[in-house]
This record gives C-alpha cells, sequence and structure tokens, in this order.
C-alpha cells in the first residue's frame, strides 16, 4: 500500500471514529446504529460491548449447544432490515430478517442494525473496536477488499462453494483470497416486452426469435425499429421500441477489473464501435430508442416504451419482476433472456444480483458470522430458487421456528401457489417456453455487473449520452476517454499496492 494513501485512509477512519465520540459513539454502540432489532431471543442488550462478547464461555451442557450464547450480531446494511412481516419489496428485506431472528433464536444470540451504506462509517466503526458481524448492500465490491475492511472467508471457501456454487465465491475474489458471496438468488437481468403490442402491429415477437435461436443484440436492435410507429400521423412516435438505460450493463460492459483489483477500459475496442453505432442509430436515425433508463414497458410523456431491460425476479411469477404477467391496461407482458451480444465474446454478460454478503474486519467471531451468513444464503436459496427449479439444492430454509418467521413461510407458499396460478390462467402462457428460457439461463454464464462507484452509473448512464448525437467514428474517442478518466480516479482512490 503506498504510504500516503494509507495513512490517507488511516486518517479518515480516525476522523471518523473522533466525530462519532464527540457524539457518545465511544460509549453506546447504539449510537452508531439506526434501525436495531433485536430477536425474540433473550440475551445481550444492544449496549453490550465487543469485550463482553468475547469473554462470554458457556457455562453449561445448555449453553454449550450454543457456541454464540449471549452474542449481539451487528448487521451493516442501508437496507431497513426492523421491518418483518411480508415486506418483500425491496431485495428480501423480510427474507433477512427473519433469517436473524431465526439464528438468533436458535444461537442464543441478539441482533441490530448498522444502518448506512457508507463506508466512512464501516471504517469508523472498525477503527473503534466496533466492528460490525455481516455486511449486506451493495456497490462497495471490491473497495471492501481493496480497504482492507472485509476478512478473508477462503478458509471457509470449499464448505460454502459445494452448497451455493463456485460462481458466487468467485465473483468476490481479490488477489488470490475470498472475501463474501454475491447473492445466488434468482436475479437475472432480462427483456421484458409487450406481447400486446407486438400482436396488435403484427410484428414477429422477441419470444419467436428466441425458439427458432436468432435472438441476437442485432434482431433486438432491428425490432426495436419495428415496433416503433407514429399512429396517428401527427410526427411523434406514439409506440417506442425501446429505451437505453442499462443496455450497455447488460451486454456491452466498458470495463473489466484485472487480477491487481485495477480497472482498465474496453471502450476503444469493436465491440463499443458497434455498441455505439446501434445507439446513435436507435435514439438519433430511427427514433425506435429513447435515452431514458425504463426498466419495463412504459408510458411516458411522448409515447410507449415497448420493451425494457430489467432485472427479473424468476419465481415470482405473476408480479412485475415475472416472466409472464398482465398490466393494469389488460396487456400481456413476456419475458425473454437478454440476448447475446456476440457468440464468441468471452466477455459477454448478463448481470445477476448485485448484493453481497461479506464478514467486515474485526468481528469478534468469524465462526459466528460465516455461521450467519451461511443460514440467511440457505434461507434465500430455498425461498427464491427452489420454485423455479433452477436448482436441485434441497436447503430447509428458513424453519418457522419464531411466530413471525412461521407466519412468514406460509405467506410465501401462498403467494407462490397463487402467482403461478395466475400465471397459467394467462391464454398465452406457454409452460414448454417458460423452460426452455431457465435452461437457457442455467446454460450460460452469468457474470455480475461491476458496480464500482460512480464509474459504471457515470459509464452505462450518462457516459454513453455522446452515443445519441454522434455516430461511433466520432462517439468513441470522446467516450473512451471518459471512461479512463473514471477508471483512472477509480484506482487512484481505491487501489494501494
Amino acid at each position: 500500500m503506498k504510504k500516503s494513501q494509507k495513512l490517507l485512509a488511516i486518517g479518515l477512519a480516525a476522523i471518523m471514529t473522533i466525530s462519532l465520540a464527540a457524539c457518545g459513539g465511544s460509549d453506546n454502540k447504539e449510537s452508531t446504529t439506526a434501525g436495531t432489532k433485536e430477536s425474540t431471543t433473550a440475551g445481550t442488550t444492544a449496549a453490550t460491548t465487543k469485550a463482553d462478547e468475547s469473554a462470554t464461555e458457556p457455562t453449561t451442557e445448555e449453553a454449550a449447544e450454543k457456541p454464540y450464547e449471549g452474542m449481539t450480531m451487528t448487521v451493516f446494511s442501508d437496507l431497513d432490515l426492523s421491518a418483518g412481516g411480508n415486506e418483500d419489496s425491496w431485495y428480501w428485506a423480510a427474507l433477512v430478517h427473519h433469517a436473524l431472528d431465526e439464528w438468533c433464536e436458535e444461537n442464543g444470540a441478539t441482533w441490530e442494525q448498522m444502518n448506512s451504506r457508507d463506508l466512512n462509517v464501516l471504517m469508523a466503526a472498525i477503527a473503534s473496536g466496533r466492528s460490525p458481524e455481516l455486511y449486506y448492500s451493495y456497490q462497495h465490491w471490491p473497495q471492501l477488499a481493496n480497504l482492507g475492511l472485509v476478512e478473508s472467508i477462503t478458509d471457509y471457501y470449499d464448505e460454502l462453494a459445494e452448497k451455493y456454487g463456485n460462481f458466487y465465491l468467485d465473483l468476490m475474489e481479490y488477489k488470490g483470497d475470498y472475501y463474501g458471496v454475491n447473492l445466488p438468488w434468482n436475479e437475472v437481468t432480462m427483456i421484458m416486452y409487450d406481447r400486446t403490442v407486438f400482436e396488435e402491429l403484427g410484428v414477429k415477437t422477441p419470444k419467436e426469435y428466441f425458439l427458432e435461436g436468432n435472438w441476437t443484440f442485432e434482431t433486438w436492435a432491428n425490432v426495436a425499429q419495428e415496433v416503433t410507429k407514429d399512429l396517428d400521423g401527427d410526427g411523434v412516435n406514439d409506440y417506442v421500441g425501446a429505451s437505453t438505460g442499462q443496455v450497455a450493463s447488460a451486454m456491452c460492459p466498458p470495463l473489466v477489473q484485472q487480477d491487481d483489483g485495477t480497472l482498465t477500459s474496453l471502450a476503444d475496442g469493436e465491440r463499443w464501435y458497434d455498441m455505439a453505432q446501434i445507439l446513435y442509430n436507435g435514439v438519433s436515425v430511427h427514433k425506435s430508442m429513447v435515452a431514458k433508463n425504463y426498466v419495463n414497458p412504459k408510458q411516458y410523456d411522448e409515447g410507449y416504451v415497448v420493451m425494457g431491460i430489467s432485472p427479473v425476479d424468476i419465481w415470482e411469477a405473476g408480479t412485475t419482476m415475472s416472466m409472464l404477467y398482465t398490466d393494469n391496461q389488460g396487456h400481456v407482458i413476456e419475458t425473454v433472456p437478454t440476448p447475446m451480444w456476440k457468440e464468441d465474446d468471452p466477455d459477454y454478460f448478463s448481470k445477476v444480483n448485485f448484493f453481497q454478503f461479506a464478514i467486515p474486519k474485526g468481528t469478534v467471531s468469524l465462526d459466528a458470522s460465516v455461521s450467519l451468513m451461511d443460514y440467511i444464503l440457505e434461507a434465500g436459496c430455498a425461498m427464491e430458487m427452489q420454485p423455479s427449479g433452477l436448482t436441485n439444492y434441497e436447503f430447509t430454509g428458513l424453519r418457522g421456528t419464531t411466530e413471525e418467521s412461521k407466519a412468514y413461510i406460509e405467506y410465501r407458499k401462498e403467494k407462490y401457489d397463487t402467482t403461478m396460478a395466475e400465471m397459467k390462467a394467462i391464454p398465452e402462457y406457454d409452460a414448454e417456453y417458460q423452460q426452455a428460457v431457465l435452461d437457457w439461463i442455467d446454460q450460460y454464464p452469468r457474470l455480475t455487473d461491476q458496480t464500482y462507484t460512480d464509474v459504471t452509473y457515470n459509464v452505462t448512464m450518462q457516459g454513453e449520452s455522446v452515443f445519441y448525437s454522434s455516430p461511433a467514428a466520432t462517439a468513441i474517442p470522446t467516450f473512451s476517454e471518459a471512461v479512463k478518466a473514471q477508471c483512472e480516479k477509480y484506482n487512484a482512490t481505491y487501489i494501494f499496492n
């Protein structure tokens, strides 16, 4: 690590620690947390110190069966995990809540939350000796490893990889060690399109192209042109094929991470000339795309976007994150996999879940933290993956050991049964097609979107705007320099040698 950068990181942590102490942060752990929630298990209070916890030893046969008796497990996350019940609106917060409750119930522990996604807060907590036991968030990888904020779980790799697959751990490999698990919970970036509009216009659907093996990026761009229509002749397109949001990040990433963690740009290669020309043609020439970030078919001020690119929660049929549903206008919304950019392109990927679990540096018990992480991962796999048929996992998942988690399990089962019945009742439901999509997802490797702080967003959502007004020959040099600058900024901030 460069000495000046190391001192900067330590100094930042010290400043944060001092400012927290000035607010009473050194006296009570609760002062650095928000959304605190304890399980129903009797245990230590949220004010229990790490020293107290580490000194706790089982003194009876009953305590020996609960090796983490009396511990308070702090979870660093920007999701509000305090709300249990059946609320699943934002990345499995309720599921995680119930898994935390159950693990604590079984281990005689309690839990609380450090409600933040600011790495300065995490850094300060570690520096002050009040490290959380679990990290659950996103857009911080690989900074977590670069800055030395998380523990290596390499010693647990074989055990975890056997359960969840190497893929989800390998995504968080850094300089030969492994530092967490990318969520293996069934979310894949896919194309959602309004089938009703396609049929109304007499245009061949993405499903038809997919089943005949001709669903490519070029096909997608051509289809966008076919459904772009000015129905009333007023010079404004009432139907527009697609929006540009998430196109680049899902189909043609402009960044690559090297073995040492540094970012380099892919923006001046052949793929980006092709991508730039397609985006320019779509927005400026054919008017078949709008420079907006719509993740599903959507009405906007000037018209209606017929296709969107969205993370789709595979199991949850019947909702807006499903493979087939009917919207509030009675239109059938169907899903097709994100098309392969180029079959011979080794860097092709489609995004999967971008949330991660990791163990913050300085946790009192690495075994306890990994045990808790494993419990939550298994609960999610059983709840999210088993119903889809995408896995042969035989995990128990949530046990229903608290009244609240028991009710949640029943709710999810009823919801799944109901939504599957609703989907199968749609006349357009095609079981063979649904299975073909699932088989495709299983067949092709899917790499996570590298959500580096500011870089990916600026590149894929803002920086690509140059493509809308300029053809590739003009756009690429400008774009490439912008991406290189973003990479240099990132490397200077987070990569230490």
